[in-house]
């Protein structure tokens, strides 16, 4: 697994409101969650497919 995809979710202290998806070490899936723009990390994709595709995530029913 890319060392990215195992940084905690941060939502970062502004306050816009963008869907993104980070991966979930526990879970080990990708999960949707509201970033707040700035003073993220890198564990923060746009779409569900980058992060499935950076992270290794084999998805159910693909």
């Amino acid at each position: 697994i890319n060392g990215d995809c195992e940084l905690p979710k941060v939502v970062g202290p502004c306050r816009a409101r963008f869907p993104r998806y980070y991966y979930n070490s526990s879970s080990k899936r990708c999960e949707k969650f509201i970033y707040g723009g700035c003073g993220g990390n890198a564990n923060n994709f746009h779409t569900l497919e980058e992060c499935e595709k950076v992270c290794g995530v084999r998805s159910v029913g693909r």
